[in-house]
């Protein structure tokens, strides 16, 4: 009578069963390679950047209330039915530099052409603050705010002594130096750090306003206990440090140590408004500065980080002006809208609806 054999473990045939082994582990790596591949090719996020929508215009203009001038470009996401995770934006300055023979000039056309500098600087955020990272919801229409001050790249040479709107010179040794760091004059406005300081005694201050109340307080202080004038605070003269970069009509009122309100401060720097313009469009112009706009962000769907760039050069600035409203609010039309999308998107109310006029969005009122 025959005995059953074991042909299927095969006893015999040890190279068989490397070769299965083997085939096994290469057909669970390949599966893993085809299925990591394409999902790989599904969560690519680089065509989700075609959606973010940049203003055609950038905008420099003079705050009426502040009077500070400050850089806008308007930024909005087209697919606003998935919000994008922690959006953010940078921006930067493009300085390109032609070295000739060691030296550095500004145009290209010279014949003995040897290297091209190409520097990148970064341009501080108010809005949104880049403190906490200037993140933005960027559904809806946000106009992203850059504040000129004596630290911002594209203020114009001729004006960068003045720090604080004009009110002090910035070599006059009461500002604080900024080590390289890039710093901004809001920080110092609203208390964050100290950003002018006493020659006399070090104490530091944020506002010129508080360094001059310092400095005549020392003063009466120091007139009334009969202090030597030399080195003292009597030595000060408050006229000479807050008025030698000032030329408007508030110099005589900081001359007596006082400051006009925000409405009296706007209203008589209009007049030097077409001058400032004047002198940024020749600065952009001569510098050839091009001003970068990184806009980043994470796709909800698939979590990948994608990246959306646009570019203002001196022939995309407006000066002046502010973007036009372009966020639609009323009735929207039931008959548009398919029961499925009411069903999908579970819509409470049918009547009203908050749209973007995509018309209106590059457009800019003066």
């Amino acid at each position: 009578m025959a005995s059953p054999i074991q042909t299927h473990f095969f006893d015999n045939c040890s190279e068989l069963q490397v070769c299965i082994y083997f085939q096994m582990v290469f057909s669970m790596m390949f599966n893993a390679f085809l299925f990591a591949f394409f999902f790989a090719g599904l969560s690519r996020c680089n065509n989700r950047g075609w959606q973010i929508i940049f203003s055609d215009k950038a905008i420099i203009r003079r705050d009426p209330h502040t009077g500070r001038y400050s850089f806008h470009v308007q930024v909005y996401d087209a697919d606003c039915s998935h919000p994008l995770v922690e959006a953010h934006v940078r921006f930067y300055a493009i300085r390109r530099r032609f070295s000739v023979t060691g030296s550095s000039v500004t145009s290209p056309s010279s014949m003995f052409l040897q290297h091209h500098n190409l520097k990148f600087d970064p341009m501080r955020i108010t809005n949104p603050d880049d403190e906490l990272g200037a993140f933005m919801f960027a559904s809806v229409p946000h106009s992203v705010s850059h504040h000129i001050d004596a630290y911002s790249p594209i203020l114009p040479p001729s004006r960068r002594g003045a720090y604080e709107d004009g009110k002090i010179h910035i070599h006059s040794g009461f500002v604080c130096d900024s080590a390289g760091l890039n710093l901004r004059e809001m920080d110092s406005l609203v208390g964050n750090r100290a950003g002018l300081q006493c020659t006399v005694c070090g104490e530091t201050y944020t506002t010129t306003q508080n360094l001059v109340r310092h400095i005549r307080s020392c003063q009466f202080d120091e007139e009334r206990d009969n202090y030597p004038i030399k080195g003292s605070h009597r030595e000060l003269d408050v006229a000479s440090i807050i008025s030698d970069v000032s030329k408007d009509p508030m110099s005589h009122q900081q001359r007596n140590g006082t400051f006009p309100s925000m409405n009296e401060a706007a209203t008589n720097g209009n007049a030097n408004s077409e001058q400032w313009y004047d002198d940024f469009r020749e600065y952009l112009t001569t510098s050839n500065i091009e001003i970068l706009c990184v806009f980043e962000a994470i796709e909800p769907l698939f979590s990948g980080t994608f990246q959306s760039i646009q570019s203002y050069t001196i022939e995309d600035i407006s000066f002046g002006g502010d973007f036009a409203p372009c966020m639609l609010y009323g009735e929207e039309n039931t008959k548009t809208r398919g029961w499925w999308r009411n069903l999908v998107f579970n819509h409470k109310n049918d009547n009203i609806a908050a749209r973007v006029d995509l018309d209106r969005f590059h457009e800019i009122i003066h």
